[in-house]
């Protein structure tokens, strides 16, 4: 991941954050507890700075941040299909550009 990348989602988990009112050392403790994370500042920090998040990482974040990550497919512009000789491809039915963060129901 590029730095630029990893700073863009660092600093919207820690906007995640700050919208639900917590502390990163609350979330942390909120880790801990829940999934068994290790209790330290430093180390969800500096995951979030490197962009070394595991995406059972990230699912398990938000659950504590009360959001669910959902999956939403790409779906370029002209819709088109692209071939090879030997087959078809659908672009919009191959492509999976971003997830997105959602409040999870209650």
């Amino acid at each position: 991941m590029s730095r630029n990348k990893a700073e863009n989602c660092r600093n919207e988990v820690k906007s995640y954050i700050t919208r639900e009112g917590m502390t990163m050392t609350e979330v942390v403790e909120l880790l801990a507890d829940e999934y068994g994370w290790s209790s330290s500042v430093p180390n969800l920090s500096g995951k979030l700075r490197r962009g070394s998040l595991r995406y059972t990482e990230a699912v398990e974040l938000a659950d504590v941040l009360g959001y669910d990550l959902i999956g939403k497919r790409n779906i370029p512009e002209n819709n088109c299909m692209c071939s090879t000789p030997d087959r078809k491809i659908d672009v919009e039915a191959a492509r999976i550009s971003s997830f997105v963060v959602a409040p999870a129901p209650f």
